[in-house]
Parts: structure tokens; sequence; C-alpha cells
């Protein structure tokens, strides 16, 4: 966790917290970002310490910045698993056995056909 904190400006900042819509009250999501949107972390926390929650989180993708695209890449610096997210609307899942949180880093989709 230390890493990933020294690693990613965003999470070094006091005054960059948004909180995000979940659609389950046991899924805690937000976000914290560079101002100039070269760094950008979203994380997803599962709350409850026992059971499987999953949920639909919201994130307004006019926080990003310009994006060419609504595909953006979502990469777990805990896991280094990466997932395609498109739109504002996408589904998590967390089942504290295995893994209580995500701490993802966003990639957007540019022209060029790549991810930055």
């Amino acid at each position: 966790m230390n890493t990933i904190r020294k690693e990613n400006r965003a999470l070094q900042l006091y005054d960059n917290l948004r909180f995000y819509r979940a659609d389950n009250p046991s899924i805690l999501c937000y976000a914290k970002m560079t101002e100039s949107r070269d760094d950008i972390i979203v994380v997803v926390v599962n709350l409850d310490p026992v059971r499987l929650q999953h949920s639909y989180v919201y994130i307004p993708l006019a926080d990003f910045g310009p994006m060419d695209s609504d595909v953006y890449q979502v990469h777990d610096l805990l896991t280094d698993t990466r997932y395609l997210w498109r739109g504002e609307r996408n589904y998590v899942e967390l089942n504290p056995a295995v893994q209580t949180a995500h701490i993802f880093r966003v990639r957007r989709w540019l022209a060029g056909e790549k991810f930055v």
C-alpha cells in the first residue's frame, strides 16, 4: 500500500477527494486525481468484513477530463488485474475472504488507440 501511495501523486494530495455513488450501501467508492488528470485513482471498498458484496458504481466521466471515447481501462494496483470499463456505470464485486478493495489506476482512451 505504501508503494502504491508513493508511486501515485494523486494519493499524496489532501484536497482532491471525490465520493461516487454505489447502488449497495456496503460498497464505498471514491477517487483522487491530480488537477491535470495525469494520475487518476478510483478506490472501491467492501465495508462488510464477512460477506461478498457487489454493486454498480457511478463515475462521472467528465471528472476524468477530455477523452476520445467512453471506454477506459482500470488497472487494479493490488492484483495487477486490468478491466475495460465503459461509461459511467460499472459493476464491481468484492469478497472479503479474497480481496476487500480495489485500488484502480484509470487509463483514459485517447487518439492513437492507446490508454494513457
